[in-house]
């Protein structure tokens, strides 16, 4: 079975809009500082302590994170891809991201792995900020008491600060690089998975979320 990004990704990015006319936009929205060869996706309100990564290791170093933008007839203006890029070079095969104990073996034809939303917001981070993050959060909680709330009172006036809405670049720790990349999530809720690109060489080149709103027959 193929899938819509397994095309789009074995171009080049500067032929994407042109080429697919589903893609409405692209925007770059930071960069991701990686020291742990690793990813942890999901979403950053309702997972916010998560830091388990994905098994595939992926290099260190800062690497710019892109949001694809569909015009949708139903939903409007909404992000059908969040993408890490690792290199300009076009994706030849494909490995769907998993988590260790996961095994694509055992899915049905259709079936995915992928993170939970429940709070309408993905993201990206490594290891280590995922830690730095739910340790922030944990802190904030104990500070505020039970009435504080994570997305208002942290989330949105990191937002506000940044004077967007659909994206947050955050730093858990003003005094350390590391950061956690989030986005919101195609139409809200769902499961959505991720897959790994790698070159003809074999390299990891991009991970996508796919927020399972581009289709090839629209």
């Amino acid at each position: 079975m193929s899938y819509f990004f397994e095309e789009v990704f074995s171009f080049p990015e500067s032929e994407h809009i042109t080429t697919f006319p589903l893609i409405d936009s692209i925007v770059d929205i930071g960069k991701l500082h990686i020291t742990t060869n690793t990813i942890v996706a999901c979403d950053p309100l309702y997972d916010y302590d998560v830091d388990t990564p994905f098994i595939q290791k992926v290099p260190n170093g800062d690497f710019p994170v892109k949001l694809y933008y569909t015009n949708d007839d139903s939903w409007g203006y909404r992000i059908g891809f969040a993408v890490i890029r690792f290199s300009d070079m076009p994706a030849k095969t494909w490995q769907m991201a998993i988590l260790e104990g996961e095994n694509p073996k055992d899915l049905e034809v259709d079936e995915f792995f992928g993170y939970v939303v429940e709070a309408g917001m993905g993201c990206f981070r490594d290891e280590k900020a995922a830690q730095l993050y739910g340790q922030k959060i944990n802190q904030l909680h104990q500070t505020n008491g039970k009435d504080f709330n994570h997305y208002d009172d942290y989330v949105e006036k990191e937002m506000e600060k940044q004077n967007e809405y659909d994206f947050l670049n955050l730093q858990p720790d003003s005094l350390l690089p590391h950061n956690v990349i989030m986005f919101s999530s195609g139409v809200g809720d769902g499961l959505y998975p991720s897959y790994f690109g790698f070159d003809e060489m074999g390299s990891v080149t991009c991970l996508i979320t796919d927020f399972l709103l581009f289709s090839e027959e629209k």
